[in-house]
């Protein structure tokens, strides 16, 4: 995704997610960042089905991130949900929790559904809860577009905000700014170096933290080959 669109990817592999995983994911799609995920393919069976109704080696695509309210007889309170899409269009869903007419939904607020614009169809997209996708998940990737990639107007429900960016242009020079890595103590301190400051909190973080993604790129590196 980074190749096709020049936004900045992030890889994650499920058996090793940070604590705050399904916080990253929201701020993500908040920012009309582009997200996949699969699962680890079968070598010996091309496309094999999941007893879940998962897919092997196919590219989901994440298309909404949510807390969702939930009301049962004995307990009231919000449930982290995701929304992935299967390439193939289809029939072929996710069967568990959350699925296609599963009956957790009775429990969902009529209102709640209309804002989620809950459908039912056999078009390979379905809800799944946050703890399921990370049983049956192998890795997820997250494209962070640029804030120039998208017409406001072409933006989901859902993503009301977007990154801002800043470029730093720097080179190493033998002997010069070319420190090493950190086994080399002595000349490390000789990289370029940048100071950011991080002022303004996100929106609605309980914690008044900030979201910063940095990023290192070597210009031309392929041409220069």
């Amino acid at each position: 995704m980074e190749d096709f669109t020049g936004g900045v990817t992030e890889m994650y592999e499920i058996n090793e997610l940070p604590p705050n995983f399904y916080t990253i994911l929201l701020k993500a799609y908040e920012r009309n960042s582009l997200m996949g995920c699969s699962i680890e393919p079968d070598p010996n069976i091309l496309e094999a089905e999941t007893p879940v109704g998962l897919i092997r080696g196919h590219a989901y695509s994440v298309t909404r991130v949510k807390y969702v309210d939930i009301e049962t007889p004995g307990r009231a309170g919000k449930i982290p949900l995701l929304r992935l899409r299967n390439p193939w269009g289809n029939e072929a869903e996710w069967n568990g929790p959350w699925s296609d007419k599963s009956p957790e939904w009775r429990f969902i607020p009529e209102s709640e559904k209309e804002e989620l614009g809950l459908t039912f169809d056999d078009d390979g997209e379905f809800w799944m809860s946050f703890k399921d996708f990370c049983s049956h998940f192998d890795r997820v990737e997250i494209c962070n577009l640029n804030p120039d990639s998208l017409d406001p107007d072409e933006c989901p429900e859902g993503c009301t905000k977007k990154w801002e960016m800043s470029v730093f242009e720097g080179e190493w020079v033998r002997g010069v700014t070319a420190g090493g890595c950190r086994n080399y103590l002595e000349t490390f301190w000789k990289n370029p170096q940048y100071t950011v400051t991080l002022k303004d909190p996100d929106e609605g973080d309980a914690e008044n933290k900030c979201t910063i993604i940095v990023a290192l790129m070597q210009k031309n590196r392929r041409s220069q080959r």
